[in-house]
């Protein structure tokens, strides 16, 4: 394995061919090892180790009859089965449904937005969120205010009587 490595000349010399054959298993352990690691990484291919240390994390204790498949399962139904009851904390927390969550998985991002008469709830959203999300994942938690593509409806003179401060925060809730 190693001696593929090596230049065409020295695989020649007797001495490099000897100390590559005696490397090779160690070599071959290793990256068996490396495979072995890569597999555990991730709950859809974890059969051992792997498990384990995500059944710790996730605080679920598992007998010895369960098998592989369901162990997997009960994992990922943990991890996934968050949306929901996130979207139920949320209803619980700010009255009238009075947000809006976006998320975007490809680049792991959550986005809550609270309308501005829900903006005394900001800080309580933002330390909920903060001790629930996963931390691979960037959360973001803001306040709705009109956006300027929300304006077009509008014309120069009905705009006319209001401050931006009106239009940035009013309007928005209309």
């Amino acid at each position: 394995m190693l001696l593929e490595y090596l230049p065409p000349y020295m695989r020649e010399y007797d001495e490099m061919r000897r100390i590559c054959q005696s490397e090779d298993p160690e070599i071959t352990e290793l990256k068996d090892s490396t495979e072995v690691i890569k597999k555990e990484f991730f709950t859809e291919t974890a059969e051992g180790e792997g498990l384990i240390r995500l059944e710790g994390i996730l605080g679920i204790t598992a007998s010895e009859g369960e098998g592989i498949e369901y162990r997997r399962f009960r994992i990922l139904s943990k991890l996934l089965g968050s949306r929901d009851s996130l979207t139920q904390c949320l209803d619980t927390l700010i009255p009238d449904k009075g947000y809006s969550l976006e998320l975007d998985c490809g680049e792991l991002t959550l986005s809550v937005r609270l309308p501005l008469k829900n903006s005394m709830y900001l800080s309580s959203v933002t330390e909920m969120l903060e001790r629930t999300v996963p931390v691979n994942i960037k959360l973001g938690v803001s306040l709705l205010y009109t956006l300027h593509g929300e304006l077009k409806k509008y014309t120069h003179g009905e705009l006319h009587s209001y401050t931006h401060k009106n239009i940035k925060e009013e309007l928005y809730e209309q």
